[in-house]
């Protein structure tokens, strides 16, 4: 069995929990069903997060990671025209959504936009196999202050 490491960096708060799953629009869902954003490698996920800070300053981080099975990760055959474009298009989350709703696998691996080359992943909380994941290792820090 093949494992893939999944990562998430986010605030540093007791309200926030690793691998959580959220219904707000992102570029590949539109938030009308749960999903958890994460990146390959824990280089990508903090671009993810800072690209999503809008100028907000944050104490302290964490960078989560958990463990995939490989044969658990889904890829697109295709990707809408756009799929880069901001403000987020719905024809890509569209593909998010009924990817979302069919269940048909725990894990999609999307490119990223902020690293050509580089993947993240969208996990389906609704599938039964991840409800078997569990956080590996969180390590809170603090986000360098040529960063924030």
């Amino acid at each position: 069995m093949e494992i893939v490491r999944a990562f998430q960096v986010f605030e540093n708060d007791p309200e926030k929990t690793p691998f959580a799953a959220q219904d707000k629009p992102g570029r590949w869902t539109s938030g009308n069903a749960p999903a958890i954003y994460a990146s390959c490698e824990p280089s990508t996920a903090m671009l993810e997060f800072l690209a999503h800070l809008h100028g907000q300053a944050h104490d302290g981080i964490c960078c989560a990671r958990t463990a995939l099975r490989r044969e658990w990760i889904e890829e697109p055959e295709s990707l809408p025209e756009g799929w880069r474009d901001w403000p987020y298009r719905s024809d890509v989350q569209q593909m998010g959504d009924g990817w979302l709703a069919s269940c048909r696998s725990p894990v999609l691996r999307v490119p990223s936009v902020l690293v050509p080359g580089a993947y993240n992943l969208i996990i389906n909380p609704a599938c039964p196999e991840w409800r078997a994941c569990t956080t590996e290792h969180c390590e809170v820090y603090r986000l360098d202050s040529r960063l924030a």
